[in-house]
């Protein structure tokens, strides 16, 4: 792919924003409207797996199910010369992920101005019956919106389509579709990761989600992430044995309602974890979110923190599950045989590239 490339008769490639393990995405314009897209490719590599299509259009069908403004939006699943690709909206902004490297923390204020919104797309995607099991501060995106900023979701890249659900918030036991990978696979980035995400079990629904959004609050609030540590080992241990510092201690002078809330998202056992996210909303709406300026630095002033999305996350690194396991020296009779942890170096060190893509 060059500059210049017509897609499928209706879009025009400009410039490639961004490579990354899996796929490249491009900005491209719509020859009838004008409109700037983003273009998103499996690598040539890629292109003949069966097994990275299937995830490719997964994604597509995902995104596409889901129907909500604070979802990023899929406008196309086309072929060029047999290599499929998306077109999805093109944004500007920055991810929760950059922003809490550039401050640290947040105010309860500006948390609720910008989880809120997120908790009302995950909702809907529940809805819908998708369970999106990646959801992490490089996958909510602060995007500009005229002078506005609008919070997105991105990157329903190995999410999950529930055969049914029994509420909006929490799936039954079964699903259409298996993780990715052989059987046991362990699919997400572990720090954000619930125990029975980690744990490679294969009726993860919709409170996988919700432990997720519970590992983002508490990183807003405190600044620290409530899985850190030093090996992988480490990190499953505390999130699968509630080895998490509780947040009303590490944050004293919080809300002890908002607080307590939190921490309900991070049971290890699922069945005590909060199945809504209705006691949490109100907490959050008593934050006066409406009083957050949700700002976005000037390229001119953070030239590496103001990016287009390419709607992805940083590349991935593979571990042998089995060995994740005896590492951690917990619950080896859980999973039996190989499989595959797909996992990610989440460090909040340097920037990201302009465009981040898997």
């Amino acid at each position: 792919m060059v500059p210049g490339d017509v897609l499928a008769s209706r879009y025009v490639l400009e410039a490639r924003l961004g490579r990354g393990g899996m796929g490249e995405v491009w900005r491209a314009k719509r020859l009838e409207t004008r409109e700037r897209v983003a273009v998103k490719f499996l690598r040539d590599d890629l292109a003949a797996d069966v097994a990275s299509q299937k995830r490719f259009l997964r994604e597509a069908r995902a995104a596409s199910a889901v129907r909500h403004p604070n979802v990023v939006e899929m406008y196309d699943v086309l072929e060029n010369e047999g290599t499929p690709f998306l077109v999805m909206e093109l944004l500007a902004g920055e991810t929760l992920g950059n922003r809490l490297r550039r401050k640290g923390s947040l105010s309860p204020a500006e948390t609720a101005a910008i989880l809120l919104p997120v908790f009302d797309a995950v909702e809907a995607a529940h809805a819908a019956g998708i369970v999106h099991r990646d959801l992490k501060p490089e996958n909510i995106f602060l995007a500009r919106d005229g002078d506005a900023v609008r919070v997105r979701v991105l990157d329903f890249g190995i999410a999950k389509q529930m055969e049914k659900l029994s509420t909006p918030m929490m799936g039954e036991v079964g699903a259409t579709t298996a993780p990715v990978g052989t059987t046991g696979a362990m699919i997400g980035t572990p720090y954000y990761m619930a125990p029975e995400q980690a744990l490679g079990e294969r009726d993860v629904d919709g409170r996988a989600d919700l432990w997720s959004l519970g590992v983002i609050l508490y990183e807003c609030l405190s600044g620290k992430r409530p899985t850190e540590a030093a090996t992988l080992g480490g990190v499953l241990k505390i999130i699968v044995t509630d080895g998490m510092v509780p947040l009303g201690e590490l944050m004293p002078d919080l809300d002890p309602h908002l607080a307590d809330e939190v921490m309900d998202l991070l049971r290890s056992d699922r069945e005590m974890r909060a199945s809504s996210l209705g006691a949490l909303r109100t907490s959050l709406q008593q934050q006066q979110p409406e009083s957050a300026l949700l700002d976005l630095p000037y390229d001119e002033a953070a030239p590496r923190s103001v990016r287009l999305a390419a709607l992805e996350g940083p590349r991935r690194r593979l571990w042998p599950f089995a060995a994740v396991l005896a590492t951690a020296g917990i619950l080896l009779g859980v999973l039996r045989g190989g499989g595959t942890a797909t996992l990610e170096s989440a460090s909040r060190g340097s920037d990201q590239h302009v465009a981040q893509v898997k």
